[in-house]
């Protein structure tokens, strides 16, 4: 059996791949691929991975998958915005993998994740965290993310300890260029095009809504998705950071996945 575990990360445009996966599911089904959708993997899958004993999380991956070929595809198998908020930084990931190995031991695992720079991602997990829960500044979001985000640190225990593990590394910054390729790897080379009926992924906030935001504090999840469902965007997109920060914080990121591509089991895509 061949599994393509898909962990994400969040904001890297999940969803669009997820939704396209969902459209091609028959084409999947034909070439013996299995997708468990989003909605599959919401509904109790994930939740049994992250949070289950081992013989549970066996007995239900053993009852649902019927092919030879499987892709589990969840961000939130590995964390989510409240999380993030926490300082908590994907930590879950080498748990994650370590329990789909033990419950299906006979299977080859391949690891494919989608990066981003650190100060690109932190503001637009920020107003997916207030998507979903009441109002905190900016400033209080990231109070825990003393060094920010190392994906390099993170990243390279894991790798290093799964060795047979083929891991496949994606710089969601340049994700135009290299989303066909994500897309044939996460499915297995069935499918190399995207589809003209998915939904873009909803865009990080306005710097003027995050303010109105913050006026209503105790309803603001709600009054955000009045404004979203109306698709009422007005202001510059919220960025906290001048240029000079981003670029830093680029060159810094480039460097990470530059040392992360040099390790034996990892391909990088720049």
């Amino acid at each position: 059996m061949e599994i393509n575990l898909h962990l994400g990360i969040h904001k890297t445009a999940t969803t669009y791949l997820q939704d396209q996966l969902t459209l091609s599911r028959d084409l999947l089904k034909n070439n013996g691929i299995q997708y468990f959708s989003l909605s599959e993997m919401r509904s109790g899958l994930t939740q049994a991975i992250r949070n289950k004993p081992l013989d549970v999380i066996q007995h239900i991956l053993r009852e649902t998958i019927q092919q030879e070929k499987v892709i589990l595809s969840d961000e939130n198998m590995i964390g989510n915005a409240g999380e993030i908020r926490k300082g908590i930084n994907y930590k879950p990931i080498s748990d994650v993998i370590g329990k789909i190995r033990q419950s299906l031991p006979e299977s080859k695992v391949s690891v494919l994740i989608s990066l981003r720079n650190p100060l690109e991602f932190l503001p637009s997990i920020y107003c997916e965290y207030l998507r979903h829960n009441n109002f905190v500044s900016y400033e209080n979001y990231i109070a825990n993310q003393k060094d920010a985000l190392n994906w390099e640190k993170l990243l390279t225990p894991v790798i290093n300890s799964n060795r047979d593990i083929n891991f496949l590394i994606f710089n969601f910054d340049n994700f135009r260029n290299n989303k066909k390729e994500i897309l044939k790897a996460i499915s297995f080379n069935s499918i190399d095009r995207y589809s003209n009926n998915i939904n873009s992924s909803r865009a990080t906030l306005s710097t003027k809504v995050i303010e109105l935001l913050s006026n209503f504090p105790e309803t603001s999840k709600e009054l955000l998705t009045v404004i979203e469902n109306l698709n009422y965007v007005f202001g510059d997109k919220f960025k906290p950071y001048s240029e000079q920060e981003l670029r830093k914080s680029k060159e810094v990121y480039l460097s990470q996945l530059n040392n992360l591509s040099k390790l034996k089991n990892t391909e990088v895509f720049f």
